[in-house]
């Protein structure tokens, strides 16, 4: 497979999707009434599933709980992947890394005692607890856990010897592995504030003007900042987000970037531009007429002059979806009420936002896989499709982000539905950015 996971499948990953998705619909979940495939690659391993099924013939089991199935490109809402997470999970995956539900865990959180594999699961209530948490809820709900174990631990000095008896043979280890937990994540969250606490306002910033299209140069002039700054992979993020969004670059944009990326940090990265262009992350405006481009190029410099938004495919895309949320100062992030949350109310992850459209169904199927702009396909009875679905299997082709877990949890509570999600990976801004350099 490709760097992105999405672009080029190898027959291999073709062979291990169908394979899971035919073992999860025939063995596991039935016949599956209705499913939908939203990109490219979702509809060619649709069609293939359609051919295999045809073939196996009726699934094990006749009867299913599940209402829908849908199969998304990881490319159909790369937005989410670049953003910067605001999650506990998306942050502790952004400074430390988490690799198969591990993270390792260095002398900064152990407090010199070596580096520690940790791994999380719901078996650490902790981190259940507070994984799809607002960052700034988390180190208040770990405060007070702090509190309950210290009066835990005041409690048990004042025993008599019956009860410290009872106590360490039942309750003893559960609070070691309490406290060894709370360490670890305050420790955590300790560090994340260390590295992204000075920069995170302006990068918050930046990346809600690129989402709406708004202040081109400010935006470009961060961008050179974060090269010097932040490293290469903050910068090259940034640029492929501001491509994103923006349509792509203007042409002296794009060679003002590049040129000054190359030049920090080596021209054997020319590889890297020529898979970010594959992945349609690094683009150039105006490939018509030369008085077109002229034209463009003149638009594009009145609109960095007067910071005047420019409405592209992704802000129409977007707005057709609202994936912007009205948000005001009384807007609760520890006590979220739209899925936006996940990026400090900026944006909504456009997958979770079609989905809350299935659960809606204020409009037709093919209305809402109209919205986004890709290949599309869905199989269904007309009457299963009249019926809005409650449990909803998602499977990501490229990888599913921490944000979309957590929006999809909260959308879970919203809606009163369940939302099972798979993937072919766990997919990260900085992994991205990684697996095309």
């Amino acid at each position: 497979m490709e760097s992105s996971g999405v672009r080029c499948l190898s027959s291999q990953w073709v062979y291990i999707i169908l394979t899971d998705l035919i073992t999860v619909k025939r063995l596991l979940f039935g016949k599956i009434p209705l499913l939908l495939a939203q990109g490219r690659f979702a509809t060619q391993v649709q069609n293939m599933i359609d051919l295999m099924l045809e073939e196996l013939g009726t699934p094990d089991n006749v009867s299913t709980e599940i209402g829908c199935m849908l199969l998304v490109d990881r490319d159909l809402d790369y937005a989410t992947t670049l953003l910067t997470p605001v999650t506990y999970s998306g942050l502790l995956d952004e400074v430390f890394g988490i690799s198969g539900g591990t993270v390792e865990l260095d002398d900064r959180v152990t407090g010199g005692n070596g580096p520690v594999t940790y791994r999380l699961s719901s078996t650490d209530g902790i981190y259940d607890e507070i994984k799809n948490k607002h960052f700034s809820d988390v180190y208040s709900f770990l405060s007070g856990k702090t509190k309950e174990l210290q009066l835990e631990f005041e409690r048990s000095r004042k025993m008599a010897l019956q009860e410290i008896k009872h106590y360490v043979s039942t309750q003893l280890q559960k609070v070691t592995t309490v406290k060894r937990s709370l360490s670890y994540h305050i420790g955590a969250c300790e560090v994340i504030v260390g590295e992204m606490g000075h920069r995170f306002e302006d990068l918050h910033k930046v990346e809600q003007s690129m989402l709406e299209g708004r202040h081109r140069r400010d935006n470009c002039n961060y961008v050179e900042e974060c090269m010097v700054t932040s490293g290469k992979i903050t910068s090259l993020r940034l640029l492929s987000l501001m491509s994103l969004t923006q349509d792509g670059l203007s042409q002296d944009e794009a060679t003002a970037l590049k040129t000054q990326f190359l030049h920090a940090y080596g021209y054997e990265h020319l590889v890297a531009f020529q898979n970010l262009e594959k992945l349609g992350l690094f683009t150039q405006q105006g490939s018509g007429l030369l008085a077109s481009e002229t034209a463009g190029k003149l638009a594009d410099r009145v609109a960095q002059v007067v910071s005047l938004p420019k409405r592209g495919v992704f802000q129409v895309t977007a707005n057709k979806l609202k994936l912007y949320p009205n948000v005001s100062e009384s807007y609760d992030l520890k006590n979220p009420k739209d899925m936006a949350y996940v990026f400090s109310g900026s944006y909504i992850p456009a997958v979770c936002q079609l989905v809350h459209l299935l659960i809606k169904q204020e409009q037709s199927i093919e209305e809402i896989l109209k919205l986004i702009p890709s290949p599309s396909k869905w199989n269904g009875h007309s009457k299963v499709a009249e019926a809005a679905p409650r449990t909803f299997l998602v499977y990501f082709i490229g990888g599913i982000t921490y944000a979309e877990i957590a929006a999809f949890q909260l959308l879970e509570k919203i809606t009163g539905g369940r939302i099972l999600v798979a993937g072919t990976s766990i997919i990260g801004g900085n992994t991205l950015i990684e697996s095309i350099l």
